[in-house]
């Protein structure tokens, strides 16, 4: 069974995957249009029974991301409902809590250093 995003409180964002698409939809992409591009596996392909899948063309529809990025931090719709901060979030059992981007590890450590204090600073 495929999870559905949840928000800090533990609630479901979304009904089922229709009420996700449907909330896609509708959104307004400003000034980022839809674009396709055509994927195809090109790795090695065995001798014998070729999976469908490594000979299949596939369209993938997308925004792109900056633009997609770009609008979201312009849209008043999200001033409280972006993080755009790197946090580090923890349950009750002290356990930590991962919800999108900016709870990961990754942004995190892009902002924080724990190296050492140069001389001059101290």
């Amino acid at each position: 069974m495929a999870m559905i995003a949840e928000d800090r409180e533990g609630e479901f964002i979304f009904r089922d995957h229709r009420d996700l698409y449907d909330t896609i939809n509708a959104s307004d992409l400003g000034d980022a249009p839809w674009q396709m591009k055509v994927f195809q596996y090109n790795g090695e392909i065995p001798d014998d029974q070729v999976p469908e899948w490594m000979s299949a063309q596939y369209e993938v529809y997308f925004c792109d991301p900056r633009d997609s990025i770009k609008n979201m931090i312009a849209d008043t719709t999200f001033k409280h409902g972006f993080d755009y901060v790197p946090y580090q979030e923890f349950d009750k059992d002290g356990d930590r809590r991962y919800e999108n981007l900016m709870s990961g590890d990754w942004a995190f450590q892009q902002a924080v250093c724990f190296c050492s204090i140069p001389p001059s600073v101290r």
